[in-house]
């Protein structure tokens, strides 16, 4: 999609008038490294996701029979942090998907919602999810809702370029 049309859709789905703060990036960093020091090592991860209370991180678990070593299954468990403490994480759940290393999570600040910000009048940015493609990259979404309801999913770069825009 050309530049303009990713901008004209983001138009298009912003209603406007909405207050511009922001998720807790600021607690990304510290949030992966509670988890990673809880679980030990260096997880693989489904997903990071910062709203504006605070990051929950679920965190790839892998089952492996211990005979054969072949993989059995695999399981999600998710970590909450919130006001500096990270909770105990939920009871593992089969899950299936594509998972990056908790290394690999970017440093964030508030530039990647600039181009959101530069194309819509006063978004509202609920969260920001950070989410495995399926070469182990990282993948940066924004979740914008607009006064009226409409919501919109924008695949960003750390910089804050816009990659797309996906009705949600």
């Amino acid at each position: 999609m050309h530049r303009w049309g990713v901008v004209a859709l983001l138009v298009a789905a912003s209603c406007g008038g909405a207050d511009d703060s922001l998720p807790r990036l600021d607690l990304i960093g510290e949030a992966v490294a509670a988890v990673v020091a809880d679980t030990g090592g260096d997880p693989a991860l489904f997903e990071v996701l910062a709203d504006r209370e605070g990051v929950t991180v679920t965190v790839a678990e892998t089952e492996i029979d211990t005979d054969s070593g072949d993989v059995t299954g695999r399981f999600a468990r998710s970590y909450r942090f919130e006001g500096g403490e990270l909770a105990e994480p939920t009871k593992p759940v089969r899950a299936e998907g594509a998972v990056f290393a908790a290394s690999a999570v970017p440093s964030l600040d508030a530039a990647v919602a600039s181009g959101v910000r530069d194309a819509l009048d006063d978004p509202t940015i609920v969260d920001l999810a950070l989410s495995g493609a399926p070469d182990g990259a990282v993948v940066i979404d924004l979740t914008v809702i607009s006064d009226m309801g409409g919501r919109i999913l924008v695949l960003v770069r750390p910089d804050g370029t816009v990659l797309g825009v996906q009705a949600d």
